[in-house]
């Protein structure tokens, strides 16, 4: 029933709960494969974003205007691989 109110709001768009939902487990246990599904019906709802972009807050002013960041608006899915091991 969880996934299915997760994944209710990334459809929707709902941002009413404040939720930010992050997949953690093994590898190879589907984690892509449902987002990858899911960006897919999505389309241009869903974008893949840089680790990067993410941790932008910890480099110099995270208000800063960004193109990338800009890029975001409207986005109901954000889809980011995970930082190599040992990164902040």
């Amino acid at each position: 029933m969880y996934l299915l109110r997760v994944l209710g709001y990334t459809v929707t768009g709902d941002i009413g709960a404040h939720k930010l939902f992050i997949l953690l487990g093994t590898t190879r246990n589907g984690k892509g494969v449902l987002m990858n599904t899911i960006a897919k019906l999505l389309g241009e709802c869903a974008v893949a974003v840089n680790p990067s972009l993410l941790m932008r807050a910890y480099d110099g002013n995270p208000n800063a205007p960004s193109p990338a960041l800009m890029r975001l608006r409207g986005v109901r899915m954000i889809l980011c691989t995970e930082l190599a091991k040992g990164k902040p």
